[in-house]
């Protein structure tokens, strides 16, 4: 199984790796908010380097593909850019 680390959180964080995607500044997903509507689930769409910059720093390589993250048994995507994982064994 291919396993990466993360600690762009501030703490060490393992992934799954499942694949990859397009760039971090192509790359967008619905981001939920405190100003959504109830009605609406998802907020407003996001790059993973717009949001990266918000929520923790500006990346150096946001022309580099993401990964493709799963964590445990969730199906649910964390798209890490690649500058923040590291391979583990």
């Amino acid at each position: 199984m291919n396993l990466v680390e993360t600690t762009h959180a501030g703490r060490p964080l393992r992934y799954r790796v499942k694949g990859f995607g397009q760039s971090a500044e192509q790359l967008k997903f619905k981001k939920r908010t405190d100003e959504s509507p109830a009605e609406d689930k998802l907020g407003k769409e996001i790059t993973v380097k717009e949001d990266f910059a918000e929520k923790y720093q500006p990346l150096k390589y946001p022309h580099l593909p993401c990964v493709d993250a799963r964590n445990g048994d969730q199906e649910r995507t964390h798209w890490l850019p690649m500058e923040v994982v590291k391979v583990k064994n």
